[in-house]
């Protein structure tokens, strides 16, 4: 009977001291993943900081982009509004080749003429 108490002693003993080290080893578990945690929310709030700077350059980018829009349309305007009457319509486009008046070459007319 003795030796029955005596083990169940210390099968309670080693009970004890085995949840002890359980409860320990998940307390450190606990820590680490809440260290994790921390380190993932801090590099997704970096993520969050740097989508932000992407978007504002990109708004900046498109801003500059109407803003040169702006400008050649009115570079455009002022080329219609200070474009000669008689000039072609810009909106025309040349149904073939571009000939001025006078600028055809004809061949003179002693080379028609047979040498004989």
């Amino acid at each position: 009977m003795e030796v029955a108490k005596e083990w169940e002693v210390w099968v309670e003993a080693w009970w004890e001291e085995n949840i002890t080290q359980e409860i320990a080893q998940e307390d450190v578990r606990d820590q680490a993943g809440w260290e994790i945690w921390a380190k993932l929310l801090t590099l997704e709030q970096k993520q969050i900081d740097l989508v932000r700077q992407q978007v504002a350059i990109q708004a900046q980018a498109v801003e500059a982009t109407n803003d040169n829009c702006q400008i050649l349309d009115t570079l455009l305007g002022l080329v219609v509004m200070c474009a000669s009457p008689t000039a072609p319509s810009l909106s025309m486009t040349p149904q073939g080749p571009l000939y001025l008046p006078n600028t055809l070459q004809q061949a003179p007319t002693w080379a028609w003429e047979e040498v004989s």
